[in-house]
């Protein structure tokens, strides 16, 4: 899913550029010009473009973008894992280190799920497809929070008859075909359970996942190295990893990392590619 920085994503392709992969890219219908379809191309992966749909931060319209990504990869042909990315991520291994991996690692599901309650996103009705990112201060900010009060007040719980446990987590994974499989097949319960819920895309892989057979098989680790461990010491822009994390990138055991949108993402990239994948 990429919708902008079309450097970032040039260099993934090429990262990720394999006769053993197949790409399936969407990009923001909002987007700019410079992530015109056309300008991205692979030489040894086949590159499948999805219809654009508009994607906004925290609604439905990612989970559904999700789900039409993992529905074209699955109707093309077999594939033995399916891994989400963004256009700012970068993986951390060279091709064979991560297929390596996953053969090693085969049948296992790697989605992240944290120990926190979550079940507020789904418990209460959140109408916020355009306005998720409204801050508390604001009009639309101060009614959608009156709005969760007024539900909270009423005792609604809109999710209790689906009797599942609500589990949230990072909102990337690499998971197996039989899971991708399971989610497409109960992709109208998903769209009922997530179509009015607060960043569902941090939960309905968690929350389908953990509530069925493919619990046994869930590793408790996205494979992604992020900068949000740390940000609770100081403000980081925009959650991209710098130069100061060096250190950090060489002794990551992670499969794929991301942000790299800062200042000096392409530096980062490059001492990656140069360094990390020859260790």
């Amino acid at each position: 899913m990429a919708h902008h920085r079309p450097d970032l994503l040039n260099e993934l392709l090429c990262a990720i550029d394999d006769p053993r992969n197949d790409i399936y890219l969407h990009i923001d219908k909002k987007s700019c010009d410079d992530m015109g379809p056309e300008l991205f191309k692979t030489s040894f992966s086949k590159l499948t473009l999805l219809p654009s749909i508009s994607v906004h931060w925290g609604g439905y319209s990612q989970v559904e973008c999700e789900l039409n990504l993992l529905s074209a990869a699955i109707s093309d042909c077999h594939h033995s894992y399916y891994h989400l990315l963004t256009g700012s991520t970068y993986p951390l291994r060279s091709q064979d280190d991560i297929h390596d991996f996953f053969m090693t690692n085969e049948g296992s599901e790697f989605i992240n799920i944290v120990e926190e309650d979550y079940s507020h996103r789904v418990r209460y009705y959140w109408f916020i497809e355009r306005i998720a990112r409204a801050g508390m201060d604001t009009f639309l900010g101060k009614t959608r929070d009156r709005f969760i009060d007024f539900q909270r007040f009423c005792g609604i719980d809109r999710f209790s008859k689906y009797n599942m446990e609500c589990k949230k987590g990072l909102a990337y994974w690499s998971i197996t075909e039989s899971l991708a499989m399971h989610l497409i097949q109960n992709r109208e319960l998903i769209y009922k359970m997530m179509r009015h819920t607060y960043c569902g895309d941090e939960v309905f892989v968690q929350t389908i996942a953990y509530n069925s057979p493919f619990k046994e098989r869930i590793c408790n680790n996205s494979l992604r190295m992020t900068t949000w461990p740390i940000e609770k010491q100081y403000y980081r822009p925009s959650h991209s990893f710098t130069l100061n994390d060096i250190r950090r990138i060489l002794s990551s055991d992670d499969q794929f990392a991301l942000k790299f949108e800062g200042d000096n993402g392409l530096d980062l990239i490059k001492f990656i590619r140069n360094v990390k994948w020859n260790q």
